[in-house]
């Protein structure tokens, strides 16, 4: 599986990176079934690494610590919810 939608806007990426504090492999790992609108939190359960020079996705992170629920800080629902 390939990593990361680069048809979606940086911003998005940005924003998620520096307001919930996700790892940049987690951030890129992010897929809409991880973002619940209705309990306002982002499931963080996989992270992205690079074979060579091809992005994968691996199906958890580097620990058991790195499978968690955030909560969803406002601004960034409201991009999710405008960029999808």
């Amino acid at each position: 599986m390939y990593a990361a939608d680069y048809r979606k806007p940086v911003s998005v990426l940005f924003l998620v990176l520096l307001c919930q504090g996700l790892r940049i492999g987690e951030a890129l790992a992010l897929q809409p079934s991880d973002v619940d609108f209705s309990d306002n939190t982002i499931r963080v359960c996989k992270t992205v690494y690079n074979r060579g020079n091809t992005p994968l996705v691996k199906d958890s992170p580097k620990s058991a610590a790195g499978v968690r629920r955030i909560p969803m800080i406002a601004p960034v629902r409201e991009m999710f919810e405008k960029h999808g």
